[in-house]
């Protein structure tokens, strides 16, 4: 008889309610501390202990989502923090990892040289901001945030902190859907500071990571350094395609694997070092990464080279008991260099782009009575040289270049302001407003068409209006552990440089694209319902308006254009849970859901392309001694949709949207397996086994080109095993 295999549908159908009746069976009824063995009751104690104390500091945790530490209790956003200990319980092997392990976000996994699509509360997470140590990783060619271009070491994070929702009178446009803020520089005077690990896995994955940490003579001092390598997904071709025909026509034989053409090298170093008013933090960032662009690479196929440069000094001071400020001043540079090989391996296809820029803030803290404190700032970023150039002949795209014009710059000024009133102990009311400008600059181009001679084009951004960007929330303790949130608040996102090139140096421009704009309303609860439960939960809406796409025009000479317009418009609706419970004082166990509907706004009919409905999470920890530890994640993806080959704007204003690039991908869930040993036959020596995707299930993501038009698929099976040593 054979055997009947579980669909991840009917996993979250019938296994997801029945953990949540676990959850609370095992909450109110597991025995209590004394109830332990003689032998193992010292421990069980202590470790409840250890949770009780987490618990009782979780609404007191100190965050810096709004540029200086505040408790969550008081930030008027849904806020989640990834702590070293969850990182080293679970085994994460990536920052991909732990972003796709946060309630609310998810990861799909394309062949390409670019980033993973990645999303938060129905929209791509290059809709927030990343931080490393407070600076921004923001690429200024695409103004989007590209892992590529971030390869942190899970072993370099102290902790994650996690804003969900929009932060735009805080970090300004790009923080459209909330702030990431990872954080490296900790030195604890808890855990040993100073770690060397090697880790060896399947596809050839290797690393080896390096951190030395430590004070001396008031400055504290933090260096992690990284390298890594994989060989990629080996795959074959004809599973991602629904008719092998489609391979045979790109002269691509049935046979054909992934192996050897999604290889991947990284390096990273970050230093930081600080003293109670003077800081610093540089990093550098390297990635080689093969992959698929428009169809299959053949022999060593495309690749990519992602660097990025970071370096970020400041200097805070408290120049009374009430009051301080901090000032900072970033210098960024990026490029990235494609080499694309479109079937023919002979060709010589490639595309560069670059950025340099520098940014200054100074903000200012103010705490007159307890009952009230303001937050101030002023901001400055100038984008002082960015570039683009291809020359793609096997598309029909020949050399283009844009950059901008001599002695231009993209400058943009801002200024912020926040007040925080608690009328009654147990209310607090925040108002803020961010006014924002973007100054006009010139842009300039060069398009060969394909001959010896180069057609120059010009153009001039000018959308230079004052943005007023405002946010109004009220905050509520039932008591102690009892917080309720309710918060309304707008951001935007200004269209990027890459936007603008394709948008005012085209000959058929219609106009100055708009920023795009998000209006957000949240109603959030946080409550420690007894010692060992605990529930956060959130009702959100996010309405978003003259969201930047590319669409299909007709020109007034009737021929088919491309156009990058201001025109789509649409919505999210969503809720938001978690549930936390230390089931055992060995045993802690999690679970997390996210159901959204995004929809287009002219369009109610049509699904959002990659923003699934159902998000499900669920994480285990078991701690027989402080020593071992076991962690087991479970992700459920639900289906998702594919993009659309094209979107037509017609003269009657309405829109048309062409077929999908490919056909939805079902839902699935990841697992992953972690067991972790330390102090192995030395203080300070640790072994730990990862083992991904156990039961080696399909992950299928929507193709993003049309050749693959059943989706391509994530890793199966997986495993890697690390040695390290702290000290």
């Amino acid at each position: 008889m054979p055997l009947h295999r579980v669909s991840p549908k009917e996993i979250l159908k019938n296994v997801i309610p029945k953990l949540m009746l676990f959850f609370f069976f095992l909450t109110f009824l597991s025995p209590v501390p004394g109830s332990a063995a003689p032998g193992e009751e010292a421990i069980a104690l202590d470790q409840e202990l250890d949770y009780l104390q987490q618990e009782a500091q979780a609404f007191d945790m100190m965050i810096t989502a709004g540029k200086r530490p505040e408790r969550i209790a008081d930030v008027p956003a849904s806020v989640l923090v990834v702590t070293r200990q969850d990182i080293e319980t679970h085994g994460y092997m990536s920052l991909d990892e732990i972003l796709a392990n946060i309630p609310g976000l998810y990861t799909f996994g394309f062949y390409s040289i670019g980033d993973k699509v990645s999303g938060i509360r129905g929209l791509g997470i290059e809709n927030l901001v990343i931080l490393v140590n407070g600076v921004n990783q923001v690429g200024d060619v695409g103004s989007d945030f590209i892992s590529a271009r971030t390869p942190v070491p899970v072993e370099a994070i102290d902790r994650i902190e996690v804003v969900r929702g929009p932060l735009s009178v805080m970090y300004g446009a790009g923080a459209f859907l909330g702030v990431i803020n990872i954080i490296t520089n900790e030195v604890s005077s808890v855990r040993k500071n100073n770690m060397v690990s090697v880790s060896y896995g399947s596809a050839e994955t290797q690393k080896a990571f390096l951190r030395t940490a430590g004070e001396k003579y008031g400055w504290t001092s933090v260096l992690n350094g990284s390298v890594y390598k994989t060989d990629g997904i080996d795959q074959a071709l004809v599973d991602l395609v629904n008719d092998p025909a489609d391979l045979q026509t790109l002269g691509i034989p049935l046979d054909e694997r992934t192996s050897g053409r999604l290889e991947e090298r990284q390096s990273f170093i970050n230093f930081s070092t600080q003293n109670s008013h003077l800081f610093f933090d540089f990093s550098y960032a390297e990635t080689r990464k093969e992959g698929y662009f428009l169809v299959p690479s053949l022999n060593e196929g495309t690749n990519g080279l992602f660097q990025s440069l970071h370096a970020s000094a400041g200097y805070r001071a408290n120049p009374m008991k009430e009051m301080w400020f901090e000032g900072r001043f970033t210098y960024s540079h990026g490029v990235q260099k494609n080499h694309y090989q479109l079937l023919d391996e002979t060709n010589n296809d490639h595309q560069e782009l670059g950025s340099d820029a520098w940014e200054a803030e100074i903000n200012l803290f103010y705490t007159p009575t307890p009952q009230m404190d303001f937050s101030t700032g002023i901001y400055y970023r100038s984008i002082y040289d960015a570039y683009t150039q291809y020359d793609i002949p096997s598309l029909g795209a020949f050399d283009t270049r844009d950059w901008l014009a001599s002695d231009e710059s993209i400058d943009t000024a801002a200024v912020f302001g926040q007040a925080r009133y608690s009328p009654l102990d147990d209310l607090k009311l925040i108002a803020g407003v961010r006014f924002e400008q973007m100054k006009p600059y010139r842009l300039r181009g060069e398009r060969s068409r394909g001959t010896p001679y180069y057609e120059s084009v010009t153009g001039v951004y000018d959308k230079d209006d004052i943005e007023s960007i405002p946010r109004l929330a009220a905050i509520y303790n039932f008591n102690p552990r009892h917080v309720l949130k309710l918060i309304y608040t707008t951001a935007i996102r200004r269209p990027s440089f890459w936007d603008n090139t394709k948008a005012t140096l085209n000959a058929n421009t219609l106009g100055n694209l708009s920023p795009e704009q998000v209006t957000a309303y949240e109603l959030n609860y946080s409550a420690t319902l007894s010692p060992r439960f605990k529930s956060n939960i959130s009702l959100f809406r996010n309405e978003f308006e003259q969201m930047i796409d590319y669409y299909l025009l007709t020109d007034k000479n009737g021929n088919k254009i491309t156009q990058m317009l201001n025109v789509e418009a649409f919505y999210t609706n969503g809720i938001e849970f978690t549930l936390t419970s230390q089931v055992l004082p060995t045993i802690k166990a999690e679970l997390s859901g996210t159901f959204q509907r995004t929809r287009l706004e002219q369009r109610s009919d049509i699904i959002a392309p990659f923003s699934p409905e159902v998000l499900g999470y669920f994480k285990l920890s078991y701690h027989p001694n402080r020593d071992l530890s076991l962690g087991v994640t479970a992700n459920y993806v639900g289906e998702t949709e594919a993009g659309f080959e094209q979107i037509t704007k017609n003269a009657d204003g309405t829109t048309t949207y062409g077929e999908r690039v490919a056909g939805s991908a079902p839902g699935y869930i990841n697992m992953g397996i972690n067991l972790r040993a330390e102090n192995v036959w030395k203080d300070g020596l640790f072994v730990n086994l990862k083992i991904s995707n156990p039961f080696d299930w399909d992950i299928r993501t929507p193709g993003s080109d049309t050749w693959s038009s059943k989706g391509t698929l994530g890793f199966g099976r997986q495993f890697l095993f690390s040695l390290g040593y702290q000290f």
